[in-house]
């Protein structure tokens, strides 16, 4: 097993919110990822096998952009990124989060939170009628 090194930049106020309170979002990431994260100013380090290392800096990227389009990083949002890059579907939190149904009174946008709600919110956008039967996330079409 080779041992990899990546150095990403990221801003001081979005780290923060990426990393969560005590550092407990990054302490997931490297358990769940088997890797080492070092952060120091802007930079972040993440040490460890290549496919840990890149499945890493993916998640990170992705957070950082939610944290940079206002979302507030919580743990679903870490466990869900962490979730997709096992199927190696990193990319597709930040796909979920730029759909937008709409706004509630207060102005906070309601988005789906999952790809199996994203593809249920664009099949009620594609049929008149759109029954929801079964397990969440599974779209049957008639």
């Amino acid at each position: 097993m080779s041992v990899m090194e990546s150095v990403i930049n990221m801003p001081t106020e979005i780290s923060l919110a990426v990393f969560g309170q005590f550092d407990e979002y990054v302490k997931k990431i490297e358990k769940t990822l088997k890797v080492t994260i070092i952060a120091r100013d802007s930079d972040i380090k993440i040490i460890g096998s290549d496919t840990g290392v890149k499945k890493a800096t993916g998640v990170l990227n992705n957070l950082a952009e939610l944290a940079r389009r206002g979302n507030q990083i919580t743990e679903q949002n870490v466990d869900y990124a962490l979730s997709l890059s096992f199927d190696d579907k990193e990319d597709a939190i930040l796909e979920i989060d730029s759909d937008q149904v709409c706004r509630t009174i207060a102005g906070k946008p309601i988005k789906p939170k999952t790809l199996g709600q994203k593809k249920y919110v664009d099949e009620i956008r594609k049929k008149m009628i759109v029954f929801g039967i079964g397990p969440a996330g599974q779209v049957r079409r008639i």
